[in-house]
């Protein structure tokens, strides 16, 4: 072989489009030549990234960035929902656990690659009180959190309220409607913030009318009343 190699096959490497020249003699001693063309194509680059190796199933969903060859599709273990055009992956729809993410192109020469990913799970953000609804002159209600503790308390305009405690101030705040709101970012156990509201109204509660008075055609009642009772 023109490279120096004597068996058959022979094994190249060539980095461009090469040509090889075999001479052979037979048993009689003639000799002949002859040559062929060896083309060698580059192997696709699978290269994708996403910004992170770990998401919250509360996040925005995330898409990578492919720089090798584009075009391809990906795929990923079972539970993870991911666009298999764009890699993009819906973190709400799928399952809080860790994935294998695999990119494999469809060029020439094809190729593929592969990334871990973990999704983890909100926070807990659950509370509640005891009611909705309260009277200014009620005990200050405190709520109960079923969820992340040491999280932040906070209210609607006119709602006085403690951030720490989510205790109300009813006396203090305005008769209104209100919507508290539980941040569970500032809890030191937080992995995944996250956000829970309760509606809770301040009012005086209506008075009940208990009494009623029947009158008939029959019947000598009346009720007198002065002018100026009339007109108040």
């Amino acid at each position: 072989w023109s490279d120096g190699q004597t068996t058959n096959p022979i094994t190249v490497s060539p980095t461009t489009t090469t040509n090889f020249t075999a001479t052979g003699t037979d048993s009689n001693g003639c000799t002949g030549a002859g040559t062929t063309q060896i083309t060698v194509n580059a192997v696709d680059s699978a290269a994708f990234s996403y910004a992170a190796s770990v998401y919250c199933a509360n996040g925005t969903d995330p898409t990578p960035t492919i720089t090798g060859t584009s075009g391809g599709a990906f795929t990923s273990t079972t539970g993870l929902v991911i666009n298999s055009g764009t890699g993009a992956i819906n973190l709400n729809a799928s399952t809080v656990g860790a994935y294998s993410i695999t990119y494999t192109t469809t060029g020439v020469c094809p190729a593929n690659q592969s990334v871990n990913l973990t999704i983890n799970a909100a926070d807990n953000a659950a509370f509640t009180y005891s009611a909705s609804s309260f009277e200014p002159t009620d005990a200050d209600p405190t709520p109960t959190i079923t969820g992340l503790t040491g999280g932040t308390f906070s209210g609607t305009t006119g709602l006085v309220i403690n951030s720490t405690t989510g205790e109300i101030d009813l006396s203090a705040s305005t008769e209104a409607s209100h919507t508290v709101t539980y941040n569970t970012s500032t809890s030191g156990s937080s992995v995944c913030p996250n956000t829970s509201t309760f509606g809770v109204t301040i009012a005086v509660a209506g008075i009940s009318n208990v009494y009623s008075m029947n009158f008939d055609s029959a019947s000598s009642d009346y009720i007198a009343a002065s002018v100026s009772e009339l007109n108040s």
